[in-house]
């Protein structure tokens, strides 16, 4: 099987995710995903033939900013006996899922997160006058998917000569990317 993460960054790896498989409420197998997804199951050993129906299920314990999926997989497997002292375990035709093909989707959001803004305006070479003022603008550049400003009336701000330390602060800037 295989573990995939929508919106994930490239600098997550996939490992550590946990997967147990159930035979009604009987834990027979767990699983774990490698860095690059894929998932390894413990083996499930049969001692005589006959028909099982297992049920995959991730673990809750997922990283930071995914969404742990709560969809199961049933997988039904038949037991038979070759004659010669030997068992062979296959998925059933009406399976499912393969048993190789137990795969999990999960999502991955970012948790927004904020920064102030401030500015100050530092004349040299001459004294404040007294109808002095300056204008602070604050945009977005048009490549920095990710980044919204709260409150879009903040983005010009004025600094006046009677304005204490001469110095404005915008609104937070958010980022979700």
């Amino acid at each position: 099987g295989a573990k995939t993460i929508t919106n994930k960054p490239e600098s997550m790896d996939l490992s550590g995710f946990k997967f147990t498989v159930k035979e009604g409420n009987d834990v027979v197998a767990t699983g774990e995903s490698d860095a690059s997804g894929a998932i390894t199951f413990t083996a499930i050993n049969y001692t005589a033939a006959g028909e099982h129906t297992y049920v995959v299920s991730e673990d809750d314990d997922t990283k930071p900013g995914v969404t742990n999926t709560t969809v199961t997989k049933t997988v039904k497997v038949s037991v038979t006996d070759n004659g010669d002292g030997t068992l062979t375990a296959a998925a059933t035709n009406d399976s499912p899922v393969a048993i190789n093909a137990v795969n999990f989707t999960n999502a991955y959001e970012a948790t927004a997160t904020s920064i102030p803004l401030a500015a100050k305006k530092d004349l040299r070479g001459r004294d404040w006058l007294t109808n002095d003022a300056f204008t602070f603008r604050l945009e977005a550049c048009p490549n920095n998917d990710g980044a919204s400003f709260v409150n879009p009336a903040s983005v010009t701000k004025m600094v006046h000569s009677t304005d204490k330390d001469h110095a404005v602060k915008f609104d937070e800037i958010t980022f979700t990317k």
